[in-house]
């Protein structure tokens, strides 16, 4: 598992988020505040770029794999997580 993963866990757990350790559906209240969550930072990335600001940029990019290694946690993905990336990495080339 990668260290970021970890990290969001801690999180998730400081914070008393839920999140599943084995492979699971979210409920469409949970599903949709991760929807909602990642559509916030698009927008955010979308506006930096548009205002040319190399700091909210980076806030916008490390704020969306944030958020997207919260819902890997709150799905319970996080043993197949890399696996499967190396499976698409492979797939693209």
């Amino acid at each position: 598992m990668i260290i970021q993963i970890e990290e969001v866990k801690e999180f998730m757990e400081k914070f008393e988020q839920t999140y599943n350790t084995e492979p699971a559906l979210l409920t469409e209240k949970q599903y949709n505040l991760r929807y909602n969550l990642m559509q916030e930072e698009n927008n955010e990335y979308l506006q930096a770029c548009k205002d040319e600001n190399k700091v909210e940029i980076l806030d916008a990019l490390v704020d969306q794999l944030y958020i997207l290694l919260g819902s890997v946690l709150s799905h319970g993905l996080q043993d197949v997580y890399i696996e499967a990336f190396h499976k698409v990495h492979e797939n693209n080339l």
